[in-house]
């Protein structure tokens, strides 16, 4: 380009960084070997809405969000069909956990009462 000249770069379905997300693309727990009837927790968090976490029976993720942030507020989006009942609970230390969605949080968890057929959760998001 010319000196002092601008051109304007588009990129499609593609979203500016940093993102407002804490979750995303985070470490998740747990790992392997993964409990009976679970899928990778990591489908959580890739942002992308073609995967999901199926918890299993009365499945348990956690996600490592790095280092303690003032968590304002925790989503879930599941697939279509039946919501498992879900709690969130948040922890400092990744051992004494709490049931909330705000707060100082480096560690947050969703626990799940799914059955077979309940729905998959597509995306924890994690905002400050």
């Amino acid at each position: 380009l010319p000196p002092r000249r601008s051109v304007p770069v588009v990129f499609g379905d593609v979203r500016p960084y940093p993102l407002a997300d804490l979750a995303l693309g985070r470490t998740t727990f747990p790992a392997a070997p993964l409990p009976p009837g679970m899928s990778s927790p990591a489908a959580a968090v890739d942002d992308d809405p073609a995967t999901a976490w199926r918890p299993g029976p009365n499945g348990r993720l956690v996600v490592d969000l790095g280092a303690v942030a003032a968590v304002s507020a925790v989503e879930l989006a599941w697939t279509p069909g039946r919501r498992p009942s879900a709690s969130i609970e948040t922890s400092t230390d990744g051992v004494t956990y709490r049931t909330a969605g705000t707060g100082p949080a480096r560690y947050v968890a969703v626990r799940t009462g799914w059955r077979d057929g309940d729905a998959s959760l597509v995306r924890i998001s994690v905002r400050t």
